[in-house]
C-alpha cells in the first residue's frame, strides 16, 4: 500500500514539475512578462521542491521504520524461540556439546 501511495506522490510530482516546466516556457515565449508573473513561477519552483524534499524525507523515514520493525520483530522472534519448551532442548543440546571449560 505504501509503495502504491508513494508511485502515486511521484507520478504527481512529476505532473507538477510538466506544468512548472509549461508556464516556465510560455513566459520565455511570452512578449509580456511582469515581475509578478516571473515571482509567480519563482514561487511555484520553490513549492515543488519543498514537497519534493518532503516526500523523500518521509520515504526514507518510512523505509528506516520499516528497518528498526524487521530487526526488531526478528530479535522478538529469536526470543520466543529460546523461551520455547522445545527451545529448552535446543539448549540443552548446546550445552552439552560445549567443551569444558579450562582453569588457568
Amino acid at each position: 500500500m505504501v509503495e502504491t501511495m508513494a508511485m502515486e506522490i511521484e507520478q504527481l510530482l512529476m505532473k507538477l514539475t510538466g506544468m512548472n516546466d509549461s508556464m516556465s516556457e510560455f513566459l520565455e515565449t511570452s512578449s509580456n512578462t511582469s515581475s509578478a508573473m516571473l515571482h509567480t513561477i519563482q514561487r511555484h519552483r520553490d513549492i515543488l521542491q519543498d514537497y519534493t524534499h518532503e516526500f523523500r524525507k518521509t520515504k526514507n523515514n518510512i523505509h528506516t521504520f520499516r528497518e528498526r520493525e524487521d530487526l526488531l520483530g526478528s530479535v522478538r522472534r529469536d526470543i520466543d524461540a529460546y523461551k520455547n519448551p522445545s527451545g529448552v532442548n535446543n539448549r540443552r543440546n548446546v550445552y552439552e556439546g560445549a567443551r569444558p571449560l579450562k582453569k588457568f
